[in-house]
């Protein structure tokens, strides 16, 4: 609901602003658990509620954006297109993060780096592609440009033949 009544007074242009505001506070989280193993060796638990309720919240405010930034980008008539993509990369994202991931743990353990070195390497990982798809947000805020029927088209694209 928050996110409805903020697109309403905002419209399409504050969406990049609102999807890269997700991103940051999903890196700061994130990174805060990493900071916390690196520092402590252990995960504290404060840290930990805080952390993930950060990253949880950076997330509810970046996922949907994503989503309405895509469909509002969506040629006429390709929005099956658009919707089977936006899926494709959210399923398989998520399965290589997990298994990277997983691996990554597996692979410290068994050469003895131990758990916290491990499950550190593996964070570091998730914080690197959220960092990445900020500077994606980031590219995306100054390359769109808000219309007058409520889309959001690529800077220059009037100029362009359609077809």
């Amino acid at each position: 609901l928050a996110q409805a009544r903020w697109d309403r007074i905002s419209g399409p242009a504050g969406r990049p602003f609102r999807m890269n505001l997700g991103l940051g506070l999903a890196l700061a989280g994130t990174a805060s658990l990493l900071g916390c193993i690196v520092v402590f060796r252990d995960i504290l638990y404060p840290v930990a509620v805080a952390g993930w309720m950060t990253t949880a919240l950076g997330i509810g405010l970046a996922y949907p954006t994503a989503a309405l930034v895509a469909f509002a980008n969506a040629p006429p008539g390709r929005d099956g297109m658009v919707a089977s993509s936006a899926l494709l990369a959210d399923l398989f994202a998520f399965s290589v993060g997990v298994g990277l991931g997983g691996a990554i743990l597996a692979f410290g353990e068994g050469v003895g780096w131990g758990t916290e070195p491990s499950a550190a390497a593996a964070i570091g990982l998730g914080v690197a592609m959220i960092a990445l798809a900020l500077l994606a947000g980031i590219s995306m805020r100054s390359g769109y440009t808000a219309q007058s029927d409520g889309g959001v088209q690529p800077r220059g694209a009037a100029s362009r033949p359609v077809g």
